[in-house]
């Protein structure tokens, strides 16, 4: 006889082992009351229901990472549609990180002098508000990108060595704290900076 069948069959009451089971239990009440993202087993951005959770994945390796859970939070841009341009144009013509047809565009440089860029004007977010801006990117026909709060604090983002080769500490609109950088699938990037709102109206800025 087996030393295991000397011992009753055990179960927990209560399981929350959502990396392994990609399940969340009956005994936790789990709600969100809108459409979120995450990162699929295939490394690809998806979409999860109002109310249906997301076992998100890291996107290199495909490894679930478990329940993803975050704080609430104000979205204050949406679509490329609400920046706007200078010295250029856009074409709604590409697929995103979501493998959906049309979902990205693509910026075009006119040929003038000066700044090219695209910005949204968030609006007064209240003095000292942590901010979070996010953007997926992918390499056109520039190797660098700027993507910063209002007056230049973020990052410079080098896509041939997939790293950041600049960053300024803070400007007159918000105090840039820190940086992500994630690799997906098909040569997209998303670059997410973090920082603190100081004055009225911190811009978001990709150039």
């Amino acid at each position: 006889m087996s030393i295991k069948n000397n011992f009753p069959p055990i179960k927990p009451n209560l399981l929350l082992d959502f990396k392994n089971s990609k399940n969340v239990d009956s005994g936790v009440l789990f709600q969100r009351s809108a459409l979120a993202t995450y990162t699929d087993s295939d490394g690809y951005l998806n979409y999860a229901p109002q109310g249906t959770p997301r076992f998100d994945h890291d996107p290199v390796t495909k490894e679930c990472r478990g329940l993803l859970l975050e704080k609430a939070a104000t979205q204050r841009c949406t679509n490329f549609t609400e920046f706007t341009l200078v010295r250029g144009s856009v074409s709604k013509n590409y697929t995103g990180p979501d493998r959906i047809s049309n979902s990205a565009f693509s910026y075009v440089p006119d040929a003038t002098n000066g700044q090219h860029a695209l910005y949204k004007n968030i609006g007064d977010a209240g003095s000292g508000t942590d901010l979070a801006y996010s953007v997926f990117i992918k390499k056109g026909n520039s190797r660098y990108v700027h993507f910063h709060f209002g007056d230049y604090a973020g990052i410079v983002f080098d896509f041939d060595t997939a790293t950041v080769v600049a960053t300024k500490a803070s400007d007159s609109y918000a105090g840039f704290v820190d940086y992500k950088i994630v690799t997906y699938s098909d040569g997209w990037y998303r670059l997410v900076i973090y920082g603190a709102n100081s004055g009225s109206g911190a811009d978001s800025y990709i150039q």
